[in-house]
């Protein structure tokens, strides 16, 4: 029997990105059910958003939804209210939690044949500038970067998680963890989960791709930029602040390696001229080392 999938999509800001993910997956995964999460920006990209999904919702017949949540309470605040939502309202067995810059390329109905629907992270096959490559990644944290995972095989080995673009949960996970931290706004939620799941039993979870599922990943979404629009102050600070949360919480020993890390970054930034992106840095280190930071609205 093939596992019985949703799907949760998360827009802030303009809803175009968003709508178009939405439509890959109600034509790509007929059947599954979705739900469109809108993070508030402004009353027009609401009407935008919810009647773009009412638009696609007749189209395919059913099983799509529009969550308006009343502020932008950040991703995982964000995510988990999609996630609720399917999981009390439908009996699904895995929720992919979807960016809105993804688009759903290729979905093998029968991916979910002899999987575990028990405590598993699910990742997929994602398409990025022209390269494939599974969507997961390996932590090491006294450099505090990342490392992709080039084969299966090693999805097993030490901090591993799946990436949050295109990130895939079971309702007893779900139901174990209560979601992603509520508490970062924008990054680090996805590793944050790994560690917190850790700290509960002991190991790391178990990480599954999916291969049959293929996804394009163009970048921006999160921070509500269009693609290829580069790097913001938005996502620069809380990119900074996150990091070093994440190292105080997580990774006490190695917080020296996330502020060295964005001295770099900020280094890098005054190099490209970029004074603006070096203080966004600079501010998102300070608040997290405070205490402090704000939601964006």
């Amino acid at each position: 029997m093939s596992m019985r999938t949703g799907f949760v999509v998360l827009n802030y800001g303009p809803a175009d990105m968003a709508l178009r993910a939405c439509r890959s997956i109600a034509e790509r995964a007929g059947g599954a059910s979705l739900v469109l999460v809108d993070n508030f920006s402004t009353a027009e990209n609401r009407r935008q958003a919810r009647q773009g999904l009412a638009d696609l919702e007749r189209e395919a017949g059913g099983g799509i939804f529009f969550l308006g949540l009343p502020d932008n309470p950040g991703y995982g605040s964000g995510m988990n209210a999609g996630l609720r939502f399917l999981f009390a309202r439908l009996p699904l067995d895995l929720v992919f939690a979807v960016n809105s810059d993804i688009e759903l390329r290729q979905f093998d109905p029968g991916c979910g044949k002899n999987i575990e629907t028990q405590e598993s992270l699910y990742c997929v096959t994602l398409r990025e500038g022209g390269r494939t490559r599974i969507g997961a990644s390996r932590f090491v944290p006294w450099c505090f970067v990342r490392r992709p995972v080039d084969d299966p095989r090693g999805l097993d080995r030490g901090p591993v998680y799946a990436e949050g673009s295109f990130w895939g949960m079971t309702r007893t996970l779900f139901e174990r963890t209560g979601g992603f931290a509520e508490d970062y706004f924008l990054y680090f939620e996805e590793l944050d989960f790994v560690y917190r799941y850790r700290s509960l039993g002991g190991r790391f979870p178990k990480i599954v791709h999916l291969p049959g599922i293929v996804a394009e990943h163009h970048h921006g979404g999160s921070t509500g930029m269009a693609p290829g629009s580069g790097r913001s102050s938005l996502a620069e600070y809380w990119s900074a602040r996150s990091r070093v949360v994440f190292a105080r919480r997580w990774t006490g020993p190695f917080l020296c390696a996330a502020m060295m890390y964005n001295a770099v970054l900020a280094l890098r930034d005054l190099a490209w001229g970029r004074r603006d992106l070096a203080r966004a840095v600079w501010d998102g280190s300070r608040d997290a080392l405070r205490g402090a930071g704000g939601v964006a609205r």
